[in-house]
């Protein structure tokens, strides 16, 4: 039941600011230093509109898996459109990809419960599919200025740079690392 007013709480506020322009709503949070940066993003009670995603989108995954075992069906339905049009609200891509990935990996799941997952025909047979129709979808429609732009090679050479410090991190210290908060 917490997750469920969470849900539409989180979905409430979310139309409240990008939509209705609520500005107000901001200051109960306290993160109206974020305002410029978010500019029609719902963000929610999160302080970053990705926060919110990453979290809706993990909730979003518990309502379609209480879908698929028939658990308190028709609540389930309408709290899972709930929380993936609050995921859309806020235009985080990583948390729509994560979603749409769950929902096609959990439907797998439960259509094929013997089935083993981590095998070669499903590799080709179904993931490999789903990744050629989701690059076609990121580079070959009206989505792709959110996917490819000069932002995101920004973020894609930083993310390479940091994972070159881990690499060199870890060859420097494979055994032990180099412990916590460092």
């Amino acid at each position: 039941d917490g997750l469920c007013i969470v849900a539409i709480l989180q979905f409430i506020l979310s139309i409240i600011w990008p939509i209705l322009g609520v500005t107000s709503i901001t200051n109960w949070f306290g993160y109206d230093v974020y305002i410029d940066e978010m500019r029609n993003r719902a963000n929610g009670s999160f302080n970053h509109p990705n926060t919110m995603g990453a979290y809706m989108s993990y909730v979003f995954v518990l309502f379609v898996s209480c879908i698929l075992c028939g658990y308190k069906n028709k609540h389930s339905k309408i709290l899972c459109a709930i929380t993936f049009c609050t995921i859309v609200l806020t235009i985080s891509r990583s948390a729509i990809l994560a979603s749409i990935a769950s929902l096609c990996f959990l439907f797998f799941i439960s259509k094929n419960p013997s089935t083993r997952i981590f095998s070669f025909r499903i590799f080709f047979k179904f993931i490999f599919p789903t990744l050629l129709i989701v690059a076609a979808i990121v580079f070959f429609t009206p989505l792709k200025k959110y996917f490819v732009s000069m932002q995101a090679e920004d973020m894609v050479s930083a993310r390479m740079v940091h994972n070159v410090f881990y690499l060199n991190i870890v060859a420097d210290h494979p055994y032990l690392g180099v412990g916590l908060n460092t």
